[in-house]
């Protein structure tokens, strides 16, 4: 009696192996092709227990001899059985015919998988070399300054007979450096940095037009050469703008400036002030930097969330806080991480940002309840059963920036509330406070987020100061460190007491402002400007140009008017 079992047998008759050979060639040549097995799984097995290969045979199909080891053909001349040396013979021969059939099959066409890399290899030559994955900052910075590059080959091209992207892929240090000559003499560049700057970004602008960045020893040429141009190599002074020089400059905004502007500019620019100091943030952070122009790309108000929370001291008396969310950050592309911030009620007015929020998000009508005053929001009460109350924007203007620009009109100044207020109107009046607070120092932004960024690294560990102002490694040990340390030296050495306050009143900008500062040029001044013999000199060929294009856009205007009359009249006679 025959028995089918799933360890393998001693035997295997003759003619189950004959008939398992021919089931395995005939599926050989009827199953998809497949790779050449290899020749080790194809070569015979060497144990007596394991007859045909798993990888060839299934072992369950084939029916194999259960008689005890008394029935088993022994020669006696050898002593060997044949039972088991038979298996391999047939093993072999079943193993050695799948082989070909299989090598067959394979060899029958060519091999696809290698068409396909010779097909992407062929695909990548075509394409050429990969672009540099730029931000959008950099791009917008070797774009503007292809634009002079351009301008400085149309200079020359009827002498090199070469447009600017043929001057550029020829990569001559002469050109190179004759461009970098040309923008000293004609863009009053003084900074040896400022040089050093725009070199780099015609080496990033040629990365982007050949895919290749230049040879090193072009760039280090180009390098050695610029201190001969004799630029000012002296680091610029890194001034700080602590809390009493920001108290004069919010003076400045609200009692001291004379000139006409918007009352909501006024409070926007107050809130800017107050968040970029408060934070250590960068400006275009918060309104629409100078690389992102016309973008929009600034603070929403999807990006402030108001909430009226229970007091920690006593939890029947409530208070508003606000988290604002800064989204556009420096490097953002590159992996740049948001960073959250939550503003109290403040108790100096002045100081308080969540004031100006509200006031802001009030005056734009913002608020989803349509509160008829600001009163209304602190007057809100929690409910019973929860512990905060988010006080929400309207749906549509989520999306909206929460600092806006406004247009001066015929009918008077106009809210563009889905146009966001832009980096250099809020540097231009930042500088102008800073001439009418009587500050001897031309002021900058940056003063503000330097002073912040001392105060935070005197509290928080490196790591949080690192995360609050967006930096990595010692990026504000070398950059942000102000030239005057503001700590008594004599108290440290000597022991005696110590007058930090003393010495950090002395460090602030407006220990030299004067409130009489002249904010504008007088009338002597501007009459001794206009009468400047180079001037005068200048403003004859003006006068000729002015009147050249004027003479030029009549005639042009005439000569449409005239075939128009024209048209007319040969239309009526045709009539």
């Amino acid at each position: 009696m025959r028995t089918r079992r799933s360890a393998p047998a001693t035997t295997v008759t003759a003619a189950a192996a004959a008939a398992t050979t021919t089931t395995i060639i005939t599926a050989a040549k009827t199953a998809p092709r497949r790779r050449k097995p290899d020749p080790e799984l194809a070569s015979p097995p060497s144990s007596a227990e394991s007859s045909f290969s798993d990888a060839y045979l299934d072992t369950s199909s084939v029916e194999f001899n259960t008689c005890s080891d008394a029935d088993m053909k022994v020669d006696i001349l050898s002593g060997r059985d044949h039972g088991p040396h038979m298996d391999k013979e047939i093993a072999s021969v079943a193993s050695n015919s799948t082989s070909d059939v299989l090598s067959d099959a394979s060899d029958a066409e060519p091999d696809s998988e290698a068409e396909a890399i010779m097909k992407n290899i062929s695909r990548f030559r075509q394409e050429g070399p990969a672009r540099p994955r730029n931000t959008d900052r950099i791009t917008a910075l070797w774009k503007r300054e292809s634009e002079f590059w351009q301008r400085y080959c149309n200079i020359i091209q009827k002498k090199t007979r070469m447009s600017a992207k043929d001057q550029l892929i020829d990569c001559d240090p002469g050109v190179f450096k004759s461009y970098l000559f040309w923008r000293k003499n004609n863009f009053r560049i003084k900074k040896e940095s400022a040089i050093e700057a725009y070199w780099e970004r015609v080496s990033v602008y040629y990365h982007n037009v050949t895919g290749y960045a230049i040879g090193n020893d072009v760039l280090k040429d180009v390098r050695n050469w610029i201190p001969s141009l004799q630029l000012d190599r002296n680091p610029k002074e890194k001034r700080a703008m602590y809390v009493q020089d920001l108290y004069a400059i919010l003076h400045a905004l609200w009692v001291d400036d004379t000139k006409p502007l918007h009352g909501f500019i006024r409070v926007q620019i107050s809130t800017l002030l107050l968040l970029s100091a408060a934070t250590a943030t960068r400006p275009g952070a918060l309104v629409e930097s100078a690389s992102n122009r016309n973008s929009n790309k600034a603070l929403c108000f999807k990006d402030v969330i108001v909430i009226k929370v229970r007091s920690v001291e006593n939890p029947r008396r409530s208070t508003v806080v606000a988290n604002v969310n800064l989204e556009h950050v420096k490097n953002k592309e590159k992996g740049g991480e948001s960073k959250k911030f939550t503003f109290q009620i403040e108790e100096i007015a002045a100081f308080c940002i969540i004031s100006y929020i509200i006031g802001i998000g009030h005056r734009q009508n913002a608020f989803e309840h349509g509160f008829t005053n600001i009163q209304q929001i602190f007057d809100l009460i929690i409910p019973v059963e929860r512990n905060v109350l988010r006080v929400k924007w309207k749906e549509h203007f989520l999306d909206k920036p929460f600092f806006c620009d406004i247009e001066h009109t015929a009918e008077g100044a106009r809210i563009l509330k889905d146009k966001a207020f832009n980096y250099q109107k809020y540097r231009d009046i930042f500088v102008r406070l800073g001439r009418v607070a009587g500050f001897e120092e031309r002021l900058e932004l940056y003063q503000l987020r330097r002073a912040s960024g001392s105060n935070i690294n005197s509290i928080l560990d490196p790591v949080s100061r690192n995360k609050t102002m967006g930096h990595t490694g010692d990026t504000y040990e070398r950059y942000y460190t102000p030239n005057h340390i503001a700590r008594d030296f004599q108290a440290i050495y000597f022991g005696s007491p110590s007058e930090e306050e003393l010495i950090r009143s002395v460090a602030r900008m407006g220990l030299a402002r004067d409130r009489r500062a002249p904010t504008e040029l007088s009338a002597e001044q501007q009459a001794q400007i206009r009468n400047d013999p180079m001037l005068a000199a200048l403003r004859q060929p003006r006068r000729v140009q002015t009147a050249t294009l004027r003479s030029r856009l009549l005639s042009t205007l005439y000569g449409r008017r005239h075939s128009s009359a024209q048209e007319i009249r040969a239309g009526e006679a045709r009539d």
